[in-house]
């Protein structure tokens, strides 16, 4: 399994400072987020697709995934006909700019406005979603479907989709806000279902909203079970960090990499560049 971080992770900054701060952070790959629909303009102009393609030879960071953030703002795939077009028009975009950037997944949130909730919903998003696919076969490029569904709805929703290039991105945070296992859920789709894992904690309390505001390891979600089971399935895909920005010298994302490098058993990580001495933090104080 390698360790990558997502974009939105990283203390706010540009597309060049994200891809240094991964690497000095230790991370192997870096995923890419589109929250808005200018961000996803991008997506469209070829020379994002060339800086990305440079940065990432640059700082030898893979681009582990494209995710549509944007999705969420709107009930994009399970809302009205024009808007699911619009929304799958974006989907393809993404795909393509995948297929020339080494074809990482296109994560397709169903999250926010988003979110799958009634019947209706769940039919229009899976009919949207197997369309895709037919676009994603053809460039060998993954559809990653991030979402609040528990186990037997995403078994049903990946199942009709009938296509190799759909799978799962499960993440650990937002299946334990659901008071869902994500350890018995990663067992349960297997490897062959799940194109990447995300690992975000959260902090549980009763008569409270969920916090993610949290570094790995110190809120309710079971890693250590997490880590067993992605070993016994035999998963070897991304692993990817979804954590709360630390600080801008960037301690808090090596130390929650170090967390998660020694939760998964890694031997070592990438050396980093520090910055300072507060910027290498040991994995004992990234697990305390």
């Amino acid at each position: 399994m390698r360790i990558a971080i997502q974009q939105t992770s990283l203390v706010e900054a540009g597309l060049a400072k994200c891809f240094i701060r991964a690497r000095r952070a230790g991370a192997e790959g870096l995923g890419l987020c589109y929250r808005t629909a200018e961000e996803a303009g991008a997506l469209s102009d070829g020379r994002h697709v060339l800086k990305v393609r440079s940065l990432g030879e640059r700082f030898h960071l893979a681009v582990t995934g494209l995710h549509l953030g944007a999705l969420c703002a709107e009930a994009s795939l399970i809302g009205p006909a024009p808007l699911v077009e619009k929304s799958c028009e974006l989907v393809r975009r993404a795909i393509a700019t995948a297929a020339d950037l080494g074809r990482p997944d296109v994560i397709v949130p169903f999250l926010g406005r988003n979110r799958i909730e009634l019947p209706k919903e769940f039919d229009i998003a899976a009919a949207a979603v197997a369309g895709l696919a037919e676009v994603a076969e053809e460039h060998g490029v993954v559809l990653a479907v991030e979402s609040s569904l528990h186990l037997g709805q995403l078994q049903q929703f990946l199942a009709g989709c009938g296509s190799d290039f759909v799978k799962a991105c499960l993440d650990t945070g937002e299946v334990t806000a659901c008071r869902y296992d994500p350890a018995n859920m990663i067992a349960s789709l297997g490897a062959a279902n799940i194109a990447q894992v995300h690992l975000q904690d959260v902090r549980l309390a009763s008569g409270l909203p969920p916090d993610f505001n949290v570094r790995l390891g110190r809120g309710s979600v079971g890693f250590r079970a997490v880590a067993r089971v992605l070993q016994g399935i035999g998963y070897n895909g991304w692993v990817v960090l979804e954590t709360p920005p630390g600080d801008d010298r960037g301690a808090i994302a090596a130390a929650n990499i170090d967390y998660a490098r020694a939760l998964l058993g890694a031997l070592r990580s990438p050396r980093r560049h520090s910055e300072g001495a507060g910027a290498d933090l040991s994995v004992e104080q990234a697990l305390s």
